[in-house]
């Protein structure tokens, strides 16, 4: 027999790791959303105009394509399965963000060094940020999203693994030692 307490706890433990699958959820569609505005505002419109060389486009946006590929995955998965097993499976592709969050500083000295250098540039950044989709974002603020996003999912499955019994399969796979972020 259950007590009214046991029953309370377990209750708002679920009612607590909805809240958090929630939020893991609506923040990666917001991420993956801001990723597109990143390739679909600067990054393609950049490789047509051809307004910054190659090995300058390439500084600003590293691999932030790659990226969104990734997470997109991570989304589908994250809906097909659980959250830990999605995130178990794609936890070696998530080292691409080691290699955006290092170039970071020097995407951010680009993108400065290339707004006082070029006017085009100037222009053609002032243009696409003023856009509705930016919604007053900047360029070095779109861009500083994927260097925060690692520890944001460590925080959420920190949280989602107090609130998940250890008898859940997923508990093990939401354990700090099985997904290395």
């Amino acid at each position: 027999a259950y007590s009214v307490v046991a029953v309370t706890v377990r209750g708002s433990m679920a009612t607590k790791r909805d809240q958090i699958m929630r939020e893991i959820f609506s923040t990666e569609k917001n991420y993956i959303s801001n990723l597109h505005l990143v390739a679909q505002l600067f990054v393609c419109p950049l490789r047509v105009l051809c307004l910054l060389p190659d090995s300058v486009l390439t500084g600003m946006f590293s691999n932030v394509e790659a990226i969104l590929a990734v997470n997109i995955e991570l989304l589908v998965a994250m809906r097909d399965m659980s959250v830990g097993d999605a995130f178990l499976r794609l936890a070696p592709f998530l080292r691409l963000y080691s290699l955006y969050a290092n170039n970071f500083q020097r995407a951010n000295e680009l993108i400065l060094e290339w707004t006082h250098r070029s006017s085009e540039f100037a222009g053609f950044r002032k243009v696409q940020e003023d856009r509705p989709e930016c919604a007053g974002l900047s360029l070095p603020s779109l861009l500083i999203m994927p260097v925060q996003r690692v520890p944001r999912y460590k925080l959420l499955l920190e949280e989602l693994l107090k609130c998940t019994k250890e008898d859940d399969p997923d508990w093990m796979k939401l354990d700090g030692e099985y997904v290395c972020l």
